[in-house]
């Protein structure tokens, strides 16, 4: 277990990220199209894209859609796949036998990926740091430095007493 990790090996230090809009932040492979009836659409859309003069006979208008939304059925491995093309640009590899386990070619930080939380387990804060700022161009990261949950785990630990509770 990765906090297992963190706890015994003196001097490293635990952290979590999330990235909020992981999804709606994933462009598709190719862009889907949407038709969408023009009486649907909310009057103050309409004015501010000027959508009347795009519907056409039968009362539509048409969407097109480059980037992943809730409800995608692909959204996840779309959202996965461009996450790891992301953080492989920087030297950040996931592991071949434990899915969702990934480590940094320089060594000093390894983290774990859920969805779109990140449980990180670091020694040097810039190691940390650089984790955080090459996941800060592709998305909106928030971090937390004092660990409380990870992957909807509500943590209670004591590095000092290498103690770990989940909840």
């Amino acid at each position: 277990c990765h906090w297992n990790s963190v706890l015994s090996s003196p001097g490293y230090k635990y952290a979590t990220m999330d990235a909020g809009n992981m999804y709606l932040e994933s462009k598709l492979p190719q862009p889907r199209y949407a038709r969408l009836k023009i009486a649907q659409i909310p009057e103050a859309i309409i004015q501010q894209y000027g959508l009347r003069k795009l519907v056409d006979a039968a009362g539509y208008v048409y969407a097109r859609i480059e980037k992943a939304w809730y409800g995608l059925k692909e959204a996840g491995r779309i959202a996965g796949d461009d996450i790891r093309d992301h953080l492989a640009a920087y030297g950040y590899h996931e592991s071949k036998y434990t899915p969702g386990f990934f480590t940094h070619v320089a060594g000093g930080i390894s983290f774990t990926l859920v969805v779109d939380d990140l449980g990180v387990e670091y020694k040097h804060l810039e190691d940390f740091e650089h984790l955080r700022d090459c996941l800060n161009l592709r998305y909106s990261m928030k971090a937390g430095m004092g660990a409380k949950q990870c992957a909807g785990a509500g943590l209670g630990r004591g590095c000092e007493s290498r103690a770990l509770g989940c909840s």
